[in-house]
């Protein structure tokens, strides 16, 4: 019986989890493209299969020593998502970073708003119904970013400015590649996932439209899980002299 309660209670809780995930999310972008700035540039959203959206991107000044919390682009992106729940869009070029993305609706404001009046880092101006996704960009330690304050998340810095992020295919985990990449992938806390797994796809290279890659830790050779538990063996031994 006590068993049954706790797979009641695991099915209960991703019930409840599932229902609090936004339907609409940023998928993939270029922060900073490779080369000259382009005038247009890709952005993939994900949301559900078929359904129209009507929806508004907003980039929010986030560099230190800028007006930190104005809203510096604003695009109104307007569709339908494909089979896979995604859809490739072209918007204005991005400020290069650092800056906060946020995709929302109904917005009311205007390009020269602050969502932080008062120069605090604390988001005091909402000119929208509601945040459907966000995700701050920094290009160095220490800016102002406002992903996590608004339900979505901020990168640590990575090292450099990065020219692809995007979410994992399977999990929606976030990833960045810099430029020049370095042969590196990080996550959202600057960690390079590479020294400990991989992707099913090339991760470097852009997916817009298609389902992205997805991270999988390395498992060790069989040879290697036998030698992990000697090692776990001898040192049980040795705990219990």
């Amino acid at each position: 019986m006590k068993n049954f309660h706790l797979f009641f209670f695991a099915i209960i809780s991703g019930l409840i989890l599932s229902s609090n995930v936004n339907a609409d999310l940023i998928s993939e972008f270029q922060p900073n493209p490779v080369g000259t700035d382009p005038t247009n540039v890709n952005i993939e959203l994900a949301g559900t299969a078929s359904a129209a959206f009507d929806l508004w991107l907003l980039s929010i000044e986030s560099d230190i020593d800028s007006a930190f919390g104005t809203i510096d682009r604003v695009s109104n992106v307007v569709g339908n998502y494909d089979a896979n729940g995604l859809t490739n869009l072209m918007i204005p070029d991005l400020e290069n970073p650092s800056f906060t993305l946020l995709l929302v609706e109904g917005f009311s404001g205007s390009v020269g708003d602050s969502i932080d009046g008062n120069s605090d880092g604390i988001v005091d101006n909402t000119p929208w119904t509601s945040v459907m996704d966000a995700i701050g960009i920094p290009d160095t330690d220490g800016e102002v970013l406002y992903g996590v304050q608004l339900g979505g998340q901020d990168f640590a810095y990575t090292g450099d400015e990065p020219k692809l992020v995007f979410r994992d295919g399977t999990t929606g985990a976030w990833y960045a590649a810099n430029d020049p990449d370095n042969g590196s992938i990080f996550d959202i806390s600057a960690t390079d996932v590479l020294l400990t797994g991989s992707f099913d796809i090339d991760p470097f290279n852009p997916t817009f439209g298609s389902v992205n890659p997805s991270y999988t830790l390395s498992v060790p050779e069989p040879g290697g899980l036998i030698l992990l538990g000697l090692v776990g063996l001898v040192g049980l031994a040795r705990r219990r002299k």
